[in-house]
């Protein structure tokens, strides 16, 4: 299974100014980038905080792909209508657990989108192969890092960087294990 972390971050760390953050302060480049790699990944891994911030914007986001919401209590969500994704699970489990998932559904590829504490269990678990980091131009006075602080030492390569937009850079690494 191949595992991409995508990550919109400020200048300082920061992937979101609070638990609720629209991230408004995205650009419609990075928007679009975003679109256009879960459409071809196909299947997106993300937490239950990103999820519910996301509500707003699913027809976009979800629309022909494979959703996994990690979640400790996947009953909350026993009345979700799906509209827009080709299917959206709840699931209570380890990274092992929704890898497992996936490949049983014959699924080998998925991104993951957040938060940090979700894209940390991934990347301490060994599963994540790449990641997609868009510096924004932005300085947080707080916010919530990019990572939590559980994470061992993890050395990448460089694969690629370029920039999206007037005043953004996206950076693609390789994890290296």
């Amino acid at each position: 299974m191949k595992i991409t972390i995508l990550i919109l971050e400020s200048l300082n760390g920061f992937i979101a100014k609070s638990h609720g953050d629209d991230l408004s302060w995205a650009t419609r480049e990075d928007r679009d980038f975003f679109i256009s790699t879960t459409k071809k990944i196909g299947t997106m891994i993300m937490g239950s905080t990103t999820f519910n911030n996301m509500k707003g914007i699913k027809g976009t986001a979800f629309r022909d792909r494979n959703i996994v919401v990690m979640t400790t209590k996947p009953q909350d969500y026993q009345d979700y209508k799906n509209n827009f994704a080709k299917d959206v699970k709840f699931i209570s489990g380890s990274p092992q657990d929704i890898v497992t998932f996936l490949e049983s559904k014959g699924i080998n590829s998925a991104v993951v989108i957040g938060g940090s504490q979700i894209m940390s269990q991934f990347l301490k678990s060994n599963y994540v192969d790449e990641i997609y980091l868009t510096i924004a131009p932005y300085v947080f006075p707080k916010g919530i890092s990019i990572f939590d602080d559980s994470l061992p030492e993890i050395q990448l390569s460089l694969l690629e960087v370029s920039k999206i937009s007037q005043n953004e850079i996206l950076i693609h690494y390789k994890v290296n294990r």
